[in-house]
Parts: C-alpha cells; structure tokens; sequence
C-alpha cells in the first residue's frame, strides 16, 4: 500500500511538472504571436513608405522646370 502512495505522489509531481512546463510553452507562444502581429504591422508600414518614396521621386523628376 505504501508503494502506491509513493508511486501516486511521484505521478502527481511529474503532472504538476508538465503543467508548469505546458504553461510557459502557451505564454511564451502568446508572446511570439504578438511580436509576429508586430512585426507583420512594421513591414506593411515599411512596404508603404517605399511605395511613397518612389512616387515622391516620380513626382519631382517630373516637376523639373526649364528656364
């Protein structure tokens, strides 16, 4: 009878273990989630800002004025 408490006290030790691993596998996947929302947010702004830059340059090539 001893050996299954000390066998049942050991398995729920190792369950608490696995829980405690599990939780920080979702909070760190939490964080990677949101840095990757960032991250996609920053090239959309970055993407943008490429196209205006090209179109600025577009516009003052062509806004050249001759004398």
């Amino acid at each position: 009878m001893n050996a299954l408490k000390t066998e049942a006290g050991r398995l729920n030790r190792m369950k608490d273990t696995i829980q405690r691993k599990l939780r920080t596998v979702e909070d760190h996947k939490s964080e990677v989630e949101a840095s990757k929302e960032t991250l996609k947010g920053n090239i959309t702004a970055l993407e943008r800002g490429m196209i205006l830059l090209r179109f600025y340059r577009y516009s003052v090539s062509l806004d050249v004025t001759t004398d």
